[in-house]
């Protein structure tokens, strides 16, 4: 299946339409591959974690870490920080963690291949 861009007022109405007509279920798998397209194509990293571990990156952020799909699957997501930057960015997570907002911090990411990234973190609770 291929999502195309809502590129027209037309197709916009028209895409409407089917999603009003269309059962709940079917209208919200809809929104969730065009979010997934939208995510999966950002221009900046964007990741999930549960547990610990990173159950979804996009290319960008899979980019950023220097790691593919299986490796970020079983791997600690402070693995990927800089050992000089792990304390703190595990205290920002335990901050947020317990419902404190937080200001974008930076910090730095170190690759498998030992080159390290510098990166903007904005990180949110999602219940």
């Amino acid at each position: 299946m291929q999502v195309l861009p809502w590129t027209t007022a037309a197709d916009t109405l028209h895409r409407a339409k089917v999603s009003i007509a269309a059962p709940p279920h079917q209208a919200l798998s809809a929104a969730l591959v065009r979010y997934q397209t939208m995510v999966e194509h950002a221009p900046e990293g964007i990741c999930v974690g549960q547990n610990g571990l990173l159950c979804f990156a996009n290319a960008h952020c899979l980019a950023l870490l220097g790691t593919d799909l299986q490796h970020m699957a079983v791997h600690p997501m402070i693995e990927y920080v800089h050992p000089d930057d792990r304390a703190f960015v595990a205290d920002q997570q335990l901050r947020r963690l317990r419902g404190e907002r937080l200001a974008v911090f930076e910090a730095r990411f170190q690759r498998s291949d030992g080159s390290v990234a510098c990166v903007e973190i904005n990180g949110v609770l999602i219940e």
